[in-house]
This record gives structure tokens, sequence and C-alpha cells, in this order.
């Protein structure tokens, strides 16, 4: 029987090498487990209007497993070779997933949950070895000329161990089995996703996108230093009814994310599910025609260069938007920090494509981050993920003008790779 939603969860559960204990393989498990639980049990109780699929990479130690919710309880789906021994970040094997979940349950809307490490820009999970490499859409050329540079000329990177940008919206082209038709709502319980260049870059694909410009914790807060760790799971409830209850409203997407957005706004205002972190600032994003921001960013980076000739003049300025890691800025925040009119238009079409988002302390979020860093930034996290290479591949480098407010080169100097 068809449904009104399909729903898939992809689910990457590898730990960052070389971190904390938080980071112990059994640990991680356990939460993947109990967001399975969570996303299960959810499903049961929606599963009149819900379809719902996973798929769950453990990195290697109990490889990667495929369930179908509804109410029997999670129904466990035999793998093939290349998909059952998969490596984090694999374009293809989420590609075939998410072919596999459009074409076996069809549904007039789609909605996509992904859950795992993310690097905003720089691309989603992490390799084996610490580092991420370069998008599988370049070319043997380029991918030695970077080995080069990296100091790597030996051993080219296995392109199948990162999942860049425009390889997530390659991918998910494959969430609705039909060309033309966009995937409804994306869903990111991954740090930094909600910038503008992610936004960019799924805008062909993907009309709704609920995340967060900032960290989204694994784990709740530490209890004793000895203590065991406990997953932060989501209120999938009130997340997956949040799909069923909208229905029969006159814009069923956007407001099933209004209600995703007041879930997680309650459940991160319990000060334990926020982990070691002092806020989590969610957001819902509406990337229809987000290309109309274009005109005004490349008025503003026109504005901004002949006002600010120098690169450490301008970038004291934007920089005073820094939200969470240091190397992103809150957009609607930088255009704070300037008078001329051309920084207000681009505040406006900004504010435009973000649905809601509720107010932190401070007000340093919201609710749409850039990428901007015109010097080393030794203690940033995406610095070290991105880099010359990998920036210009993205749509918004190729359609605005942003990257000439700083030097672009500055990504190599800093970049981990």
């Amino acid at each position: 029987m068809t449904k009104p939603w399909t729903v898939m969860f992809y689910i990457v559960a590898e730990p960052v090498p070389n971190t904390s204990v938080a980071e112990d393989p059994v640990a991680l498990d356990a939460a993947a487990d109990a967001e399975l639980d969570a996303i299960a049990d959810a499903a049961r109780r929606f599963d009149r209007d819900l379809q719902v699929v996973c798929q769950v990479d453990f990195n290697g130690r109990r490889d990667v497993r495929r369930f179908v919710m509804d109410s029997t309880g999670r129904n466990e789906v035999p793998l093939s070779a290349p998909d059952a021994h998969s490596i984090p970040g694999k374009r293809n094997t989420l590609r075939r997933f998410l072919t596999w979940g459009s074409s076996t349950f069809r549904s007039e809307r789609q909605a996509v949950f992904f859950w795992g490490h993310s690097f905003g820009p720089a691309g989603m999970f992490q390799t084996r070895d610490g580092s991420v490499v370069a998008p599988n859409s370049i070319t043997l050329r380029q991918r030695l000329a970077l080995a080069s540079r990296r100091g790597l000329i030996a051993e080219i990177p296995d392109p199948d161990r990162y999942l860049s940008i425009p390889d997530l919206d390659g991918a998910l082209k494959a969430a609705t089995g039909r060309a033309t038709k966009h995937v409804d709502l994306v869903v990111f319980k991954d740090c930094f996703m909600n910038c503008l260049e992610v936004a960019y870059e799924l805008a062909p694909t993907v009309d709704f996108q609920l995340g967060t410009q900032a960290v989204i914790p694994t784990y709740k807060k530490d209890l004793a230093p000895d203590a065991s760790f406990v997953p932060s799971v989501w209120p999938y409830q009130r997340l997956l009814g949040a799909l069923s209850n909208a229905l029969d409203d006159s814009e069923p997407v956007k407001t099933a994310g209004l209600a995703m957005l007041d879930a997680l706004d309650d459940f991160y205002s319990i000060e334990d599910n926020r982990g070691n972190h002092h806020t989590i600032p969610c957001s819902l994003l509406d990337l229809r025609n987000i290309d109309d921001i274009t005109d005004a960013l490349d008025a503003f980076v026109t504005t901004v260069k002949s006002a600010f000739p120098r690169i450490d003049d301008r970038a004291r300025k934007i920089l005073a938007a820094t939200c969470c890691d240091h190397v992103l800025m809150d957009i609607v925040n930088m255009c704070n920090q300037f008078s001329f009119p051309q920084a207000s238009d681009l505040a406006t079409a900004v504010r435009r494509h973000i649905v809601s988002r509720r107010p932190t302390d401070n007000d340093t979020f919201k609710g749409l981050s850039v990428y901007y860093s015109p010097e080393d930034v030794s203690d940033s996290v995406l610095a070290g993920a991105l880099n010359t290479d990998d920036y210009q591949l993205l749509r918004l480098h190729r359609a605005t003008q942003w990257k000439e407010t700083f030097a672009l080169e500055a990504l190599d100097s800093h970049a981990h790779i």
C-alpha cells in the first residue's frame, strides 16, 4: 500500500580518530542502536502514514545493516556484498540505499535524515586515518596534483571515504525515484550543516532543510569522569508525528518542518540533552529559489571590497560575526557589522529563506552561516577539513563572488590534509 511519506534514515556511526574516549566505538555503537530503537518505536506508531527505512554503517565493526521499520517492528533486509562491507561516506552506497528506498516504497513525499559527523562545507563523515579526502567528482589529474601538494605522491587517497557536499547532492537525487521531483525535507543530526555552501548545493534537489549552524552532541552531559556515556537520542515520536499530523495542511512540508523545529528546540532546552554545549541552535531553511540571494551577495561583496580594499581591514568586521567554529560567520550578524545598504539587502534576502529559528543567548545564531577564513585558524574544526580544491567545486563558489572577500589560497595554509 502506498503511504503519504517515505522516510529514509542514513546513519554513519564512525568515530573521529584521535579524540576522546567519548568516541569509543562501543559507546558509538550503543548510541546508534539507541537511535535505531527510538526510530523503530516512532515508526510503529505512525505506520499508517509513514514508510520508514534505515541504513546504518558501523564502520567495519558490524558492517552495514538495513532495516524496514513498521507496525511489526524493526525488520532487517539482507544486503549484497558491496553494500554490506562499506566504509563511511561512500557515495554509491548512499545512492543505492536511497534508490532502493524510493523505488521499493513509493510515496508522494520523501524525507531523508542523516546522523553522523560532518564538517559543513567540507563534507560529511571522516576517514579512518583522520583526514578528509578530495571529492569523487574531481579528475584523476586534479587528484594527482592535489596529492603532490599535500605530500601524498606515493598514494592517492581513496575517493570513497569522504562524502563531499556535491556528492551528497548527487546521491540525494535518487531519493524520490523521479528525475524532476525534489526531496521534500532533509534533516541533519550532523554538525555545522546549516551554512550557505550546503544550502546552495542542495537547492536544486531539496525543498526544505532542518539542521544547525553549530555542534550536535551524540551523548548527554557528562555526569562524572568515569560514568558511562548516555546517548542523546532525538524525540522521534514528535519528529515523525509532525509528518503524519501535517498531512491535511495547505503546506504540509513546511508545517511539519516547523513542528519538528519546535520538538528539537524543546529537546535541547533540557540541559542534559545538549551534552557539554551551551546551546544547540536549530533552524528550518527554505531552499526553494535560493538563487535569489546571489545578486544581493555579489553586491555586498563588491561594496565591502571597495569600502575595505585590504583583506585584514574587512576581516576584522566580518569575523565579528563568528559563530561556533572560528571560520563560520552568521550571515545576518555579519551584515549587521556594516552600515551600507547592500549589507541590509543581503540580510533581507537571507532572512527570506530562514523559515524559523529560536533566538539564542546573545543572538549569535540567526539561522544560516557562511565559510570565511582569511588567515590561519589553528583551533578550527572546519579549517583543517577544507582546502582550495574542495571549495572550488562548491556551487556557491561557482555561482557567486563570495570567494573574493578572502584569499582562497588561505584555505591550504591551514588544511590538515
